[in-house]
């Protein structure tokens, strides 16, 4: 079992085989920006990428705000095209990395979502921030057939619900 701690929480325990920690490759091309990680849940019919902020800008600060939306849209964008390259043999070392679950998935039929993880963070705060998102990665995510609704920002009580952190005493 693996657990990962990022941003103050604890992330699983996850299945050694259903995990890979994309930002621990060895084989990433230069100035590509993973996520933290990528999971296929025990169901094996999902791919959930997953980046962790202990902290994101106020809408209201706009310069901030939109260089924090730059950067998920760039380490989602980087991610899940690093992964489908290395499924198509582009990338051969990280196929060659990739865990038995996620080189098993069935890419045609597994639904694609993501997660950005802020922790310590009100609900009321991240629907700015997941309309942002989402607006910025619509024509990304509908070029590789994803619906905008399989992204979201979650908080702490959130993630714990989805099963991607520990509860902690």
């Amino acid at each position: 079992m693996i657990e990962i701690e990022e941003s103050g929480v604890i992330f699983g325990p996850f299945d050694d085989d259903s995990l890979y920690k994309i930002e621990d490759s060895k084989y990433l091309p230069s100035h590509v920006k993973p996520v933290e990680f990528a999971w296929v849940p025990a169901k094996g019919i999902n791919l959930v990428l997953v980046e962790a902020k202990s902290s994101f800008s106020n809408p209201s600060n706009s310069g901030d705000f939109d260089k924090n939306i730059q950067e998920i849209y760039t380490k989602i964008a980087d991610s899940l095209t690093v992964l489908t390259s290395s499924r198509l043999g582009r990338h051969p070392n990280i196929q060659a990395e990739l865990p038995q679950k996620l080189r098993e998935l069935n890419w045609e039929r597994a639904t694609i979502n993501m997660r950005l993880v802020i922790p310590n963070f009100d609900s009321s705060w991240l629907p700015p921030i997941s309309d942002a998102l989402r607006k910025r990665l619509k024509h990304f995510l509908a070029s590789l057939g994803v619906p905008e609704a399989n992204f979201q920002v979650l908080n702490n009580q959130m993630a714990l619900k989805q099963g991607l952190i520990k509860e902690t005493p």
